[in-house]
């Protein structure tokens, strides 16, 4: 969803995907507070290919992005390795339990994954 103008009243913006069959997988990383772990890095290895996210806040004007790391998969339906490096350094690596969803690890490892709503 996207809001127009800050000024005055203007009409919001809604994007929806069409129903298909590509997959996704996102990684939420959580310190060992179990705040958002801002400043780790996430490598995502599939079938096909390697991909790597920073977790960051990041900011602009009057916004802030979600600190999760998003990928997406295309048709590739096979369970890809990670590896999360906190900032600290110390690192984890394993195979993502599911495809379609958010997955939850912390420094120990994984605490949760909860697929997508469809």
């Amino acid at each position: 969803m996207i809001a127009h103008g800050e000024a005055q009243s203007e009409a919001l913006t809604l994007y929806v995907t069409p129903p298909n069959s590509n997959h996704a997988l996102r990684v939420l990383a959580l310190s060992e507070h179990g705040a958002p772990a801002r400043g780790a890095m996430v490598e995502l290895k599939g079938s096909e290919r390697t991909q790597v996210r920073l977790i960051d806040a990041g900011s602009g004007y009057l916004c802030q992005m979600e600190p999760v790391a998003h990928f997406g998969l295309g048709q590739d339906d096979t369970l890809p390795t990670l590896t999360l490096t906190w900032p600290g350094g110390h690192t984890w690596s394993g195979l993502a339990p599911a495809l379609d969803g958010t997955l939850t690890v912390s420094p120990s490892g994984i605490k949760d994954f909860r697929p997508f709503l469809r």
